[in-house]
């Protein structure tokens, strides 16, 4: 059977639309799919978005439209929408803000049913990170020979579970644990708000050693349509996607090298693949420098942070910048080193300072970089000003 999609949506038409538009477009030999569009209660503010929802034609199979008497909260309407598995063996959950390649359903099918029996395995994404969650750094996974990676990270923009994957999710949930003694779970992440349904499951994902898999090339794209968690439009979660199919090649978990924690830090174990140097270390890894090192728990770290006495040395050239380790690039950028030698915790402040000239320098110059900062500011400032006079004349 297909998957049933399942499309959130709250009081942006427009983004509405647009997703719909983009689902029109899937391609499909299997069968009928189901369209569910479900939309949270603003206040009976949003009767346009629920008008547009039932007059739109859905010609791959049967469309249902649920308009929710109270107002959710997005992460209410997240979990109603996962307990859709309760009656279907598997969902796609895209959120209004989101457009899809026409390639997204089959993928998704084919991940799932490679998949769905691993029990490393929390979830399939069908939106691929061009950057770094935690610390908002760009990121780029280690290529091997397959069409995918996994991240101890849970994906909001395009997502399917199984019937099985999020079942083991919401009994977890349902005994209500405590985040804050879960060890490794981030302090950033902790400090989430309470309305987050993705802080529940990164949480889930690491008290359970669990994964979601990503695909190296998306199947979704975001538009960070202002909302409930932007204030302004971006291009932050751009992209690119799947437009001309590509059969998708997967790797069993437990054969695969390009596995990262929560802060999208590689595995220690492929460091130790590449590098027997590291054979007889048990460490963790922080090449973004991102990680609270008393809360490492591991006695050594490989870090870009300042330390003393290091036992390794790596230059921060390559990239992505574990391939430095793999093949032992000399220099003194990446240090192995115990944890107690770390002698400088970077702020949060200063750390695009610290790592500009080896993200990002390639892509600009120190004149242009003037010239889009203060663009930046100026548009910043015009849009606040604009905010305020809206809320003041609206009293």
């Amino acid at each position: 059977m297909n998957p049933v999609i399942i499309v959130v949506a709250f009081n942006r038409l427009i983004p509405l639309k647009r997703l719909l538009c983009s689902l029109e477009r899937m391609y499909t030999h299997d069968g009928d799919v189901k369209l569910i569009i479900s939309i949270d209660n603003d206040f009976n503010k949003n009767i346009d978005v629920v008008k547009y929802a039932k007059e739109f034609s859905w010609t791959f199979g049967e469309k249902e439209v649920i308009f929710h008497e109270q107002n959710l909260g997005l992460k209410e309407h997240i979990l109603k929408c996962g307990n859709f598995t309760q009656k279907y063996d598997e969902v796609i959950i895209l959120e209004d803000d989101l457009y899809v390649s026409p390639y997204f359903l089959e993928y998704s099918k084919k991940a799932q049913k490679y998949y769905s029996g691993d029990g490393n395995i929390a979830g399939v994404s069908l939106y691929n990170y061009k950057h770094n969650e935690t610390n908002k750094a760009p990121f780029q996974p280690v290529i091997d020979n397959s069409d995918v990676y996994f991240v101890q990270m849970a994906s909001s923009w395009g997502q399917s579970w199984t019937r099985e994957q999020w079942q083991g999710f919401w009994k977890w949930y349902c005994n209500k644990p405590d985040l804050s003694a879960i060890k490794g779970l981030p302090e950033e992440i902790l400090a989430w708000k309470e309305t987050s349904w993705k802080k529940y499951f990164i949480s889930y994902l690491i008290d359970t050693d669990k994964y979601f898999v990503f695909p190296i090339q998306s199947l979704t794209t975001n538009f960070n349509d202002p909302g409930t968690h932007y204030l302004f439009h971006s291009y932050y979660a751009q992209s690119q996607l799947m437009v001309k199919y590509k059969e998708p090649v997967f790797i069993p978990f437990n054969e695969a090298i390009n596995i990262y924690d929560v802060y999208f830090e590689i595995h220690p174990k492929t460091i130790v693949s590449f590098n027997e140097k590291f054979k007889d270390y048990d460490f963790e890894v922080d090449l973004y420098g991102a990680k609270h090192t008393s809360k490492i728990l591991k006695p050594y770290i490989l870090t870009t942070k300042v330390c003393r006495n290091p036992i390794l040395s790596f230059e921060r050239a390559l990239k992505p910048h574990e391939i430095n380790v793999f093949y032992s690039l000399p220099g003194s950028d990446i240090h192995l080193t115990k944890k107690e030698d770390v002698v400088q915790e970077i702020p949060p402040k200063n750390e695009i300072v610290k790592n500009f000239p080896y993200y990002f320098r390639n892509i600009f110059d120190r004149r242009e970089l003037n010239l889009f900062y203060r663009f930046l500011l100026k548009r910043k400032i015009e849009k606040i000003v604009k905010l305020l006079a809206s809320i003041f004349k609206s009293k």
